[in-house]
């Protein structure tokens, strides 16, 4: 449906030098790496695990200046619905935004563990509404990546928690010589030319877009910066990135012109696609008086027939273009790193890594959504309004009350609700569903900065080539900042409906510096009422990750401790690690209230701590190499103890095979035991209500608020039999 053009439509590089290596004049010496999934480096690259490299040719030919858009093009990366954003070219609706996850196999980005050459990324974001707490690769700069390593199976013996799903490795360009600055351009250019299309979004009352458009503007400029010290022992290297991208909305394509759902015949076989909406538009139920359980909607100052003639606003309401494809963003990087050579025993480094990002996003108007009201005086999640409302007219208070309230609320003109056993002598329950047409779309804001600091020093071990050592620190701190804009308050919008005085001078019943809300009428809503009835929600926080890592690595082979059938001795790499995660997170008042409609329910607030102490050790053995029939016959095998201050010690294995009978053939066998702890928000999220859809059930009847029905059944009982359903169920 949409032809696009993504990717530079103009580039440039000005650089006075590029990353220069010396040319050899004798054949290099085989070099030792270590491959994502081990510690120990071996002289090839050859692993159990299956890895998929992303190389830096493939990054810098794809033309993705997001780390995120790298992810998305493998096939085992997936986007998910875990309750969270997956990037800012995705819309975040009411969910928490502004963060990257990546979500290996579709287990969820929780499952995922993201390591930066090695060393593990702390949370993106500490917003206790993530389902699925995860790093944010907004953090890594895609011109700073020399490759992406990734690896399918389970790798928690060697990294710990988290990597069930598997291990996403950024390895970052570290020796970089001279000054380059690379820069992009681009956007997407569509043709709106689907007429079938158009025709159902006009049927809905909605104007499609029909043109050639350019939209979704981004760019983005990096430069890259290095150079050699200390007669080549050192080297320091700077970046700074700075990315823009432009919001689409749905509205900007004519398939996103409003919510296509499918069409069914008598028999639910789907026929094609017609265009739906929210009935959170115009809809109201009084659940007592002469009229129970009927829907209408507001026309003029009448209620009519829900749907029977047309209506302002209409009866189902079109979000589609409200709703961003791709959301506004604003994106700072920078990186430092440095290390010297001092000795071979002696090798300090030190990173410095800071990101800043900021995401906009609009979403549909708040609305008097329907079932949603946790301060309804009935108790139903509806709303209340007194029967002596002077904003009602004589028809629709008719309609709503019996002559029985009418005459108690004329005689009790200031008198709230009075609610006894679900029944009240002066007001009526209604479910409403009324959008905030006048007051525009709601407005997010989300802003994460993100600062961490690596120092350690590594080498040989007293002079031997033998062993060698790694011991670094790493302090990782994340701050989020978010807002929500124009979001309706529940008990404002209670006070704003029980109104006394008269037409010309109506009066709040209680409140203080309440404002009446005329939803009565057609334009009756003034910015005053809404000023009232909105409340602006905020919360900030950090999550902070504290690492001290230590480890050696021994050639046992240099002792002669090898197989007889081999010419590769065997090696061992042993250390620890210990953990400090601390996560806070404060919403003020209002998101920490539940009176924000369509927040999604109370944020929770959150400030504790879980670390963990570990030890790990590998083993690697080659027991056969280079003999007829057998190229290579080597056994891999991890150990990793870790001691949670929450739940205790735990343990997590591997035991791997690979056998090659020549070098163009190998078979890999692996048995492991992955583990995953729970994240702090997961431990200490408290209980909390949402608004959840949770869908409907072809098979059941729906009901009202109330209890009363509202639909039957949507399949017959032939076809609920046929998902096992019996006539008893049915």
């Amino acid at each position: 449906l949409m032809g696009s053009l993504a990717g530079a439509l103009f580039g440039f590089l000005a650089a006075s030098a590029l990353a220069k290596q010396a040319a050899e004049s004798s054949e290099p010496a085989l070099q030792e790496v270590i491959v994502t999934g081990s510690r120990i480096a071996a002289p090839n690259e050859v692993s159990t695990s299956p890895i998929q490299v992303l190389s830096s040719d493939y990054i810098e030919t794809s033309g993705k200046s997001d780390v995120g858009d790298l992810l998305a093009q493998l096939p085992q990366n997936f986007f998910n619905a875990q309750g969270q954003d997956l990037g800012n070219a995705t819309s975040a609706l009411s969910t928490p935004g502004g963060v990257a996850t990546a979500d290996l196999r579709g287990l969820g980005p929780n499952r995922t563990l993201v390591l930066v050459d090695g060393r593990r990324l702390g949370q993106g974001s500490p917003n206790t509404a993530i389902q699925s707490p995860a790093p944010d690769l907004d953090q890594i700069p895609a011109g700073l990546v020399e490759r992406v390593e990734v690896v399918t199976g389970g790798a928690s013996a060697a990294y710990g928690s988290d990597a069930i799903a598997g291990v996403v490795n950024f390895i970052l360009k570290k020796n970089f010589q001279g000054f380059q600055v690379d820069g992009e351009y681009g956007g997407y250019l569509h043709d709106n030319g689907d007429t079938g299309v158009q025709a159902l979004v006009r049927q809905f009352n909605t104007v499609p877009a029909t043109s050639t458009d350019f939209d979704g503007r981004k760019g983005n400029l990096d430069m890259l910066m290095g150079t050699n010290f200390d007669d080549g022992n050192g080297n320091v290297t700077a970046f700074f990135g700075y990315r823009h991208q432009d919001a689409v909305p749905s509205s900007a394509r004519d398939y996103g012109g409003c919510q296509l759902n499918p069409t069914k015949d008598a028999n639910g076989t789907i026929i094609g696609v017609a265009c739906g909406g929210s009935s959170n538009s115009n809809y109201f139920q009084p659940f007592t008086g002469p009229n129970a359980n009927t829907i209408y909607s507001v026309n003029g100052t009448s209620l009519v027939p829900r749907g029977s003639i047309a209506t302002t606003p209409p009866a189902d309401f079109n979000s589609q273009p409200y709703i961003d494809i791709t959301r506004n963003d604003d994106r700072y990087n920078a990186a430092f790193m440095g290390h010297d050579e001092i000795t071979d025993y002696f090798v300090p480094y030190a990173e410095f890594y800071f990101m800043d990002d900021r995401t906009h996003t609009v979403v549909a108007p708040a609305a008097l959504f329907r079932s949603a009201n946790p301060t309804d005086p009935f108790g139903a999640n509806a709303y209340a309004t007194n029967c002596n409302n002077p904003l009602l007219s004589t028809q629709e208070a008719g309609i709503l009350c019996s002559p029985a309230q009418i005459t108690y609320a004329a005689a009790n003109p200031t008198q709230p609700c009075v609610v006894t056993a679900g029944v009240s002598p002066n007001c009526v329950n209604l479910d409403i569903g009324r959008r905030n047409i006048e007051g525009g779309a709601r407005l997010f804001d989300f802003e994460h900065e993100n600062y961490r600091g690596v120092f350690g020093f590594k080498g040989d071990i007293a002079g031997s080539k033998s062993w060698d050592y790694d011991v670094y620190g790493q302090y990782y701190y994340t701050t989020d900042f978010n807002a929500a804009n124009k979001f309706l308050n529940f008990q404002s919008v209670d006070n704003a409906l029980q109104v006394t005085g008269t037409a010309a001078n109506p009066k709040c019943i209680s409140g203080g510096s309440c404002v009446p809300y005329n939803i009565w009428s057609n334009g009756g809503v003034t910015p005053q009422q809404l000023d009232y009835l909105y409340l602006l929600g905020t919360a900030q926080g950090s999550s902070t990750l504290r690492t001290l890592h230590a480890e050696v690595t021994g050639k046992l082979g240099d002792y002669g401790i090898r197989s007889p059938l081999a010419n590769d001795g065997l090696a061992v790499n042993i250390g620890f690690e210990n953990r400090n995660d601390n996560e806070r997170y404060q919403p003020d008042s209002a998101e920490e209230s539940g009176l924000l409609s369509g927040f999604g329910g109370a944020a929770a607030a959150i400030n504790n701590t879980v670390t963990v102490a570990e030890e790990f050790l590998e083993l690697r053995a080659p027991l056969i190499q280079n003999m007829t029939g057998v190229k290579e016959l080597l056994f891999d095998g991890g150990y990793r103890r870790s001691d949670y201050s929450t739940s205790g010690p735990t343990n997590t294995y591997k035991f791997e095979v690979q056998y090659a009978p020549i070098d163009d053939y190998r078979l890999r066998v692996s048995y492991d035991k992955a583990i995953r702890a729970p994240s702090v928000i997961e431990l200490f999220n408290p209980q909390i209500v949402e608004t959840v859809a949770l869908g409907s059930d072809p098979c059941a009847p729906t009901f009202n608020a109330n209890g009363t029905l509202a639909a039957p059944a949507t399949y017959t009982a032939a076809q609920c039999a046929h998902l096992h359903v019996s006539g008893a169920q049915y």
